[in-house]
């Protein structure tokens, strides 16, 4: 590398930087001592900070839930529609939250049937966790299908063919030697589902 291309890496490289830390300090620039007591103890504040913790935990939660062996299946087998299949696990990464709220709000509200389904059970999703919760798996999943796949795909399936040849049933395998070698990059999916989540504080 030429010392003209180091040089203008490391200029690219500091204004990158300073796109990230400017905007964060200049809040605590600009923000006065009263105003940040006032934040302290504003009691909305602590309950929405509350909500999109809670909510986040048990949508990361559900998120693994349902990726993880969506995520398998991606990455073990091939079958028809399966491209197609890809794209709409990762179509939430693209779509405006507004969208996704107004999309929930009219698929699950007490006047739709799938809405008055769960009603009956006393489950509605305006204004509730249960709303915030499903909003949050529909942002962040992604993250965990598409981290869970490589992790997958990184495991040797040698080392499960040896497993299913030795006598191990497919269950046995899959918990005792390709989930615990996939399971960093799962982990990893899991925190960046959290972290998109929590993201969505106060929102």
């Amino acid at each position: 590398m030429t010392k003209l291309l180091r040089f203008s890496f490391f200029i690219l490289g500091i204004l990158c930087i300073g796109l990230i830390v400017i905007p964060i300090l200049d809040i605590f620039v600009t923000l006065t001592a009263k105003e940040l007591v006032k934040t302290i103890y504003d009691r909305e504040v602590w309950q929405a900070l509350l909500t999109s913790f809670i909510g986040a935990s048990l949508a990361t939660v559900l998120g693994c839930i349902l990726g993880v062996p969506l995520a398998y299946l991606l990455s073990r087998y091939d079958f028809k529609g399966k491209r197609i299949i890809e794209g709409i696990a990762n179509l939430p990464i693209v779509i405006p939250h507004v969208a996704v709220g107004i999309a929930l709000l009219c698929l699950l509200n007490e006047k739709t049937h799938l809405g008055s389904i769960f009603a009956y059970f006393h489950i509605t999703f305006v204004d509730t966790i249960y709303g915030v919760i499903m909003a949050l798996v529909f942002v962040s999943i992604s993250y965990v299908i598409v981290s869970a796949s490589i992790g997958f795909n990184g495991v040797d399936q040698t080392l499960e063919w040896v497993s299913r040849n030795l006598g191990a049933s497919m269950a046995y395998t899959f918990w005792h030697i390709t989930f615990p070698l996939a399971l960093s990059a799962i982990v990893r999916g899991a925190i960046l589902a959290f972290a998109r989540s929590i993201s969505e504080v106060g929102a």
